[in-house]
């Protein structure tokens, strides 16, 4: 949370708590998407998410 800086909205979705989300991310987790956009999955990629925020004016 504090890379965003309230530069976005982030939610937070419990991949248990459907059963189609578990078995599309199962071991995926953590799993960040921006606009549809894959942006980091299996661990939380700091770099990754501040190239993302670079490009977001």
């Amino acid at each position: 949370m504090p890379l965003l800086r309230g530069r976005l909205e982030v939610v937070v979705h419990d991949i248990d708590g459907r059963e189609e989300w578990k078995r599309e991310y199962d071991t995926r987790i953590p799993v960040v998407e921006y606009d549809g956009e894959l942006i980091c999955q299996y661990h939380l990629d700091r770099d990754a998410l501040a190239r993302l925020l670079s490009n977001i004016p």
